[in-house]
Order: structure tokens, then C-alpha cells, then sequence
């Protein structure tokens, strides 16, 4: 069954068919998952990462959105969430979905640094440092963290923060 599934998303060479690509996977699910909700899903982020690559930022938002209706814990849809919002300057938006991200997954380097990030773009300089300083404390190791907290107190621009 599932060979079959294949061949009709792909054709016989192997290589994608231009059109209707979405609606056969689709079909394909719909055989292989008995789940609407986890094909709503599916179709919700494969839908968003389409618009993410026309840079349709809007859009990915509202797909990315539709997926965490289905499942707000989907920790995939979070992170890929925060970045269309950046990339709208929706600042404070993307520092929750990463901060909800953090609260799923305590130890993901990424999201402590993408929600550091959002506070700092906010001007949330103090915010941004106790993030910093509270993932040294889950991950003491992580040099990626001990970086930025490093270069946010040595450059902050302001001096209550700033450490030198």
C-alpha cells in the first residue's frame, strides 16, 4: 500500500509531480492515518513551510497557528512559529512562542537563545539577561548561551545590565 502511495505522489521517474502534490499526500494520509486532527496537522505545517519559502511570513504565522488549534503542545510548529514573527517584528509574540517552547523542551539551547533574542529586539535588556542566566542554569555547558550572555553585559545598551 504504501509503495503505491509513493509512486502516485512521485510518478514513475522518482521526481515530484507539479501540481496537486499537497492534495495526493493528502489522499495518501487520509489511507495510512484514520486521524482528521492529525491530518489537519500535517497539512497546517506543510502548508506554512510552502509560505515560508515564498517569504509569506503572514501566512506561515496563521498556518503555524492552525497546527498548535490542533495540538498546543506541537514543540515543532512553537519553534517554527517564532521566526516568521521576528520576521514580521512581532517581537513580543515570538518571545512567548519561545518561551512556551522552553517550557516543553527546558533543555533546547535554540529556544532559550530565540527568546533572549526577542527580549533584546524588545529593548528588554534585563528580561533578556535573566532568560541568559536562567538557561546556564538548566545548561551550564552550553557555550552558545555563555556567548550571548557575555556579549549582551558587555554591550547592552543599558548600563543597569551591563556588566564592565
Amino acid at each position: 500500500m504504501l509503495g503505491r502511495g509513493v509512486d502516485e505522489l512521485v510518478g514513475q521517474t522518482g521526481q515530484p509531480r507539479p501540481h496537486g502534490l499537497l492534495a495526493s499526500g493528502r489522499e495518501l494520509l487520509a489511507e495510512l492515518v484514520g486521524s482528521e486532527e492529525l491530518r489537519e496537522l500535517i497539512d497546517a505545517g506543510a502548508l506554512a513551510e510552502l509560505e515560508l519559502r515564498d517569504r509569506d511570513y503572514q501566512s506561515a504565522v496563521l498556518h503555524y497557528r492552525s497546527a498548535l488549534e490542533a495540538d498546543p503542545r506541537h514543540t515543532a510548529a512553537l519553534g517554527r512559529l517564532a521566526g516568521p514573527l521576528g520576521q514580521l517584528g512581532q517581537y513580543r509574540e515570538a518571545a512567548e512562542a519561545y518561551r512556551r517552547l522552553v517550557d516543553l523542551q527546558p533543555h533546547s539551547t535554540a529556544a532559550r537563545l530565540g527568546e533572549a533574542t526577542a527580549l533584546i529586539l524588545l529593548g528588554e535588556h534585563g528580561a533578556a539577561r535573566e532568560r541568559l542566566e536562567a538557561g546556564l542554569e538548566a545548561l551550564p555547558r552550553s557555550l552558545d548561551l555563555k556567548d550571548v550572555l557575555a556579549r549582551h553585559l558587555a554591550a547592552c545598551p543599558d548600563r543597569s545590565v551591563r556588566d564592565g
